[in-house]
């Protein structure tokens, strides 16, 4: 199955859990096993193959008991400053901020202004 912006967040879990599933198999461990390399039980090894979802850090740890862990690097990559915002010295962004409208910045007054 094809992951996109629009599938569902429920066929998104089934999919990693059926993915996890097959890498497992590929590895040639069972569901014991790859619990015990993964440092979770294999209950949480089974709810995520089952598509019934998991924690991101028993997520994480099963990535890396398969050897997959550098996938992450797909999933979310890194964003890089443009070269050019740098050479203008351009500060990097470490936020959105939003311009408001009308009225204070703050969205109040004292109540006594004219």
């Amino acid at each position: 199955m094809k992951l996109t912006d629009i599938t569902p967040d429920d066929a998104i879990i089934r999919e990693i859990g059926l993915r996890v599933r097959a890498n497992r198999i590929a590895s040639d461990l069972t569901q014991q096993q790859l619990a015990q390399r993964a440092g979770v039980s294999p209950r949480t090894i089974a709810n995520v193959e089952g598509g019934q979802g998991g924690s991101l850090q028993n997520l994480i740890r099963i990535m890396r008991a398969l050897g997959l862990a550098s996938r992450f690097e797909v999933l979310v990559p890194e964003q890089d400053t443009h070269p050019l915002d740098l050479a203008k010295g351009k500060p990097v962004r470490k936020r959105v901020r939003h311009p408001r409208v009308g009225g204070s910045r703050l969205g109040w007054k004292w109540g006594d202004e004219q």
